[in-house]
Formats: structure tokens, sequence, C-alpha cells
């Protein structure tokens, strides 16, 4: 067995969030999102339009109406603490992982 960590492993939490988020606004058209306050920014993921945390991890997700168009990444899966995820009125496909 390698001795070497897999990448995952040796990210840290705050950067599969930052991930995970930046994964969907690149497969749901971000750069025509109707509101995408520091989104792909160096402000903390806590600070982008729609996100919400408890402490420093991300807890919800709320960009209804805000013209998503495209796929729900698969790295949304990496958000564990994730209770709420509000995407209504857009036009998303995909399965939420």
């Amino acid at each position: 067995p390698s001795s070497m960590p897999s990448v995952i492993s040796s990210l840290l939490p705050v950067d599969l969030q930052r991930d995970a988020l930046v994964a969907l606004y690149e497969s749901a058209n971000g750069g025509a999102w109707s509101s995408k306050t520091n989104w792909v920014t160096s402000t903390s993921v806590c600070n982008w339009h729609g996100v919400s945390c408890s402490g420093d991890i991300v807890t919800a997700i709320s960009l209804r109406s805000n013209n998503l168009l495209g796929t729900i990444p698969t790295e949304i899966g990496n958000l564990s603490s994730l209770l709420v995820m509000y995407l209504h009125n857009n036009s998303l496909t995909g399965t939420i992982p």
C-alpha cells in the first residue's frame, strides 16, 4: 500500500467545501447567475450569496430563481453537513448525490 495520502484526505474541510461550491458554479453557468456576490473569490464561502454556515461549515444553499442552468455536480455530496438546498425555479438536471 502507498504511504501517500489521497488528495481528498489531505484537503481541509474548508477546501472541500470551496471545491464543491466552485463545481456547482462551473457546472450551472455561474457567470450568468442573477446573484453571484462573492462566488469564486477569496472571500469565505460563508459570505457567498445563498450560502449559509454554522461556524465555518456550509449547512445550506439557497439559490432559488437564480438562473442556474446545467447539472448538479457530484462534488455537492462532499458538503457532509449540508441540511437544505433550495434550487427550485432554475434549469438544473441530474441527481442530488
